[in-house]
């Protein structure tokens, strides 16, 4: 039997607890939603997803509080918790999990990404270096952002 995929397990977890997550995934692209998509129970463990090119757009559209914002910038930790805080209110999911990104996710380019994880009883985050040429891509992010919700559903 082949070993359950890091968002089969997400899945199936959140669909056995009744429970519905929501991304914001600003830049990188539908990375982590369109693999729980794929999973086995993710069309029932998915809600709703907001899928934008920009973080300025994302700030714009869910109203964060920009003069929070303000002396982190927008592009910012403090940001992406503020987008899985009203991203969970926003999407009206029981989780958010906001991806902070400047772009896509290439095998040519590194960047810095922000990722925080809403559970309505407190906002997770980490920072990851996405690395040119290190193996550091969307799949490894997606794992990264996965187990970060799995962590906190264990």
């Amino acid at each position: 039997m082949p070993e359950e995929s890091i968002a089969d397990q997400v899945a199936r977890i959140l669909v056995e607890r009744e429970l519905r997550l929501g991304t914001v995934e600003c830049g990188a692209g539908p990375i982590v939603s369109r693999r729980l998509f794929a999973a086995e129970d993710g069309v029932e463990a998915l809600g709703n997803s907001l899928i934008l090119d920009d973080v300025e757009e994302a700030i714009g559209l869910m109203a964060l509080p920009r003069p929070q914002l303000k002396k982190a910038g927008s592009f910012s930790a403090k940001a992406a918790r503020a987008a899985a805080r009203e991203g969970r209110i926003f999407l009206g999911v029981n989780l958010c999990l906001a991806l902070w990104a400047r772009g896509p996710i290439t095998e040519e380019e590194s960047q810095t990404v922000y990722v925080a994880l809403n559970t309505a009883r407190a906002v997770i985050d980490e920072v990851y270096d996405v690395k040119a040429g290190t193996g550091r891509d969307a799949v490894w992010l997606t794992d990264r952002a996965l187990e970060m919700v799995l962590d906190t559903l264990s």
